[in-house]
């Protein structure tokens, strides 16, 4: 688990207490298992989209620097670490 999926969890129940009671549900487990499917869905868009902003940061191989080379594995990084968000993990 990743500090970020911990630190998370309360904010998200927060917003999943109120959300629920404005799901459309036939009772109560339906509406708060429909509310996390939606909060699941719009987490798995911001990392996805978070994902597409860190691979935006590259740098073409024009250079081919130590320095460049190495900024561009912390972006792998952090791309694979933001992609285990969204893998579960």
């Amino acid at each position: 688990m990743t500090n970020t999926q911990a630190s998370t969890r309360p904010e998200r129940e927060a917003i999943a207490e109120r959300l629920w009671l404005a799901v459309p549900s036939a009772d109560d487990a339906e509406a708060k298992a429909r509310t996390q499917e939606m909060l699941d869905a719009y987490r798995a868009a911001n990392l996805r989209e978070a994902i597409e902003a860190a691979r935006g940061e590259y740098l073409p191989d024009g250079t081919g620097s130590a320095d460049d080379a190495a900024y561009n594995q912390a972006v792998g990084t952090v791309v694979a670490a933001i992609g285990a968000l969204l893998e579960g993990k």
